[in-house]
């Protein structure tokens, strides 16, 4: 599975684009205990171009089995992507801060 192939379909879900990425940390496993970290620093234009086409070039396998991607894809709308698995079974999850009950405000 191409990683930012992934990223770009959930944004999609949530009518967003990749312009929409305020920074984002993400761990991907290449090989046998290989780890090769890719980031985009809040307003770095420079490696926010460079990680997204080392994305795009990117591949992982997404079957069944240890998880192989980990991360976060933090949003300017506030929400973030965060990975999540389970049982062999990986995907990104958008979270959002709770609305603050009434009796709080």
């Amino acid at each position: 599975m191409n990683i930012l192939e992934e990223i770009q379909r959930n944004l999609e879900c949530y009518t967003l684009t990749t312009d929409d990425i305020k920074c984002l940390l993400i761990d991907v496993e290449i090989k046998d205990d290989v780890i090769l970290k890719l980031k985009i620093p809040i307003n770095d234009k420079e490696q926010r171009l460079k990680t997204l086409q080392q994305m795009s070039n990117l591949d992982y396998d997404d079957g069944y089995g240890s998880q192989k991607l980990f991360g976060t894809v933090w949003l300017n709308n506030g929400t973030w992507l965060e990975r999540a698995e389970y049982d062999g079974a990986e995907w990104w999850e958008l979270k959002k801060l709770p609305d603050i009950p009434k009796e709080l405000q």
